[in-house]
């Protein structure tokens, strides 16, 4: 069956519903794009629609000229939220993902004076702690392979695949270059409340680090850690959903 998309230049939204009743804004991890999250378009309750932030340089914005620092995506992602803003929000990241996520409720608030319901981060350490000099993006074609193989996110067959890698790998230099020329700015708690979400044998991401995102929330704060590595938005992808009902249920949606 064709899907339909709803593009907003930054958002995808594959099955719009008039009927939801709040919706769910997911962004993606380094290297991913919008379809990284069709999976969970089919698997959450016709009360809540999915819309998905699709980066510039992947997927139907393959032409785009990528984006290499948080500042050329957190203002313009959150002025289309805006426009999805009439219903209640709630935000969901993955790795990088997670920090485009934090940035951009940050931005609403700031600029909208508009808090989203909840923040969903996942399997990245909380944004005020120190972070580790490194430029990945740096790296050559080589070694910059070798990272993701270490991750153990990217397929063996691709990782091999040349063609492929030459398309894919600066997508992923933009993405890391993203992550690694970061600034934390402090600023007020957020207003609502913070699940974390990891793996217990994520080789990047401890608990601990986990565990401190209960500082930028002024609300409740969750964390759940899953048997899994990294990519556990893929491999514990149904636990997670359970978890985010769960804790969206109070505000009226299930």
């Amino acid at each position: 069956m064709n899907k339909v998309l709803i593009n907003r230049s930054w958002l995808l939204c594959q099955k719009p519903n008039p009927a939801a009743r709040m919706r769910l804004v997911c962004f993606p991890y380094a290297g991913g794009n919008a379809r990284i999250y069709d999976a969970w378009a089919a698997n959450l309750p016709e009360e809540l629609e999915l819309h998905v932030v699709q980066l510039p340089g992947r997927g139907n914005r393959f032409a785009d000229p990528l984006c290499s620092h948080i500042s050329g995506i957190v203002p313009v992602v959150a002025k289309e939220i805006m426009a999805i803003s009439d219903k209640p929000l709630v935000f969901f990241g993955h790795s990088m993902g997670a920090l485009l996520g934090f940035e951009t409720a940050r931005q609403l608030l700031r600029e909208y004076a508009k808090p989203i319901g909840h923040l969903f981060v996942s399997a990245f350490k909380a944004p005020h702690l120190p972070r580790m000099k490194t430029e990945r993006y740096r790296l050559s074609d080589e070694d910059l392979i070798e990272e993701l193989r270490h991750f153990n996110g990217t397929p063996e067959i691709l990782l091999k695949d040349k063609e492929l890698m030459d398309m894919f790998l600066p997508v992923m230099r933009a993405d890391l270059e993203v992550c690694e020329t970061y600034e934390y700015r402090d600023d007020n708690p957020l207003p609502f409340p913070i699940t974390a979400f990891g793996g217990l044998y994520d080789q990047g991401i401890t608990p601990s680090e986990l565990s401190d995102w209960y500082e930028q929330t002024s609300e409740a704060f969750q964390l759940e850690l899953f048997q899994g590595d990294h990519f556990i938005v893929h491999s514990h992808r149904n636990e997670m959903l359970d978890y985010m009902k769960k804790f969206v249920k109070p505000m009226g949606v299930f």
